[in-house]
């Protein structure tokens, strides 16, 4: 059996591939909450992983028992480096001691494998965090650093949210808005402060505040934050690789999907060549390593 991840900051998707007989695999899925080990340690990670993911294992429908896991792939935000590679390795390894081979690499790889496949583009990431770069087909030739939400991911929830609130405490939005703020979600200056600055996890709070910029994208104002904030995203990351407006440029995670209306104008406007546009490469990711199996056992 093979396990497939794709996570992000806030949420992981996993894909179990198990053989059918018949030289093809039924896949059952999962989700538990975000693995980044830029938040988490790895004790963290492992009892996150025991307490969410095993548990899921256990209760399926045909329960699967952890010894039964051969292969883990898992792609996930903030695996950046080798040593955050180790890191999440080891937590699976601790979870998962008989598997043969586990593998971390960034969910970016692996939004490459789902988005492109086996052939050049640009795949990005726009959820909680974003990301882009440039893919040969093969592995990722150029990469603008995304810098996190506080000095960089321009397009993601928490870059959005961030301006949002920025606005709000700067009383740059109209006082209705302000007002729906204040008394339908509960903000104010005093807790704000405290969930970004004295709270773990400021990014998935800054990211939350997307649903309100989704039930008011009607306003003026709400309109000018979601557009300038993929402005940004495409001038200072995806117009930055030479081959951008040769290959397309192919867009997954929840912001992705839920403004496409918004951010397909504005690729364009750029002259740049839109491709796939979709909510999670979860199951393009598990099609990819279905498809390396099958070409490894002709």
């Amino acid at each position: 059996m093979i396990l497939i991840a794709d996570s992000g900051s806030t949420k992981t998707d996993w894909r179990l591939l198990v053989p059918d007989g018949t030289n093809g695999f039924a896949t059952i899925s999962f989700a538990t909450s975000g693995i980044n080990p830029f938040f988490l340690t790895g004790d963290e990670i492992v009892a996150l992983l025991r307490s969410e993911l095993c548990s899921r294992l256990e209760t399926a429908d045909t329960p699967v028992p952890i010894s039964a896991v051969e292969r883990i792939d898992f792609y996930g935000s903030g695996v950046a480096s080798q040593d955050q590679s180790e890191q999440v390795t080891n937590a699976l390894r601790t979870v998962f001691p008989d598997a043969q081979t586990i593998e971390a690499h960034s969910d970016l790889f692996g939004a490459a494998h789902g988005l492109c496949g086996r052939e050049p583009g640009i795949p990005c990431i726009l959820g909680t965090g974003s990301n882009s770069c440039y893919y040969d087909g093969r592995t990722i030739v150029d990469n603008v650093p995304p810098c996190g939400f506080i000095l960089g991911d321009e397009g993601s929830g928490a870059a959005m949210g961030r301006k949002l609130l920025t606005a709000f405490l700067k009383r740059d939005l109209p006082e209705h808005l302000c007002d729906k703020l204040r008394y339908e979600c509960g903000l104010s200056k005093d807790i704000i402060l405290e969930r970004v600055y004295r709270q773990p996890f400021p990014n998935r709070f800054l990211a939350q505040q997307t649903r309100f910029l989704g039930n008011y994208q009607s306003e003026e104002a709400i309109r000018k934050i979601i557009v300038g904030s993929f402005e940004k995203f495409f001038d200072r990351n995806v117009l930055k690789y030479p081959q951008c407006r040769e290959v397309p440029v192919h867009l997954t995670g929840g912001i992705a999907f839920h403004f496409a209306g918004f951010l397909r104008p504005v690729a364009e406007s750029r002259q740049l060549i839109v491709g796939k546009i979709i909510p999670s490469p979860i199951d393009d990711i598990a099609k990819y390593h279905v498809m390396s199996i099958s070409i490894l056992n002709r």
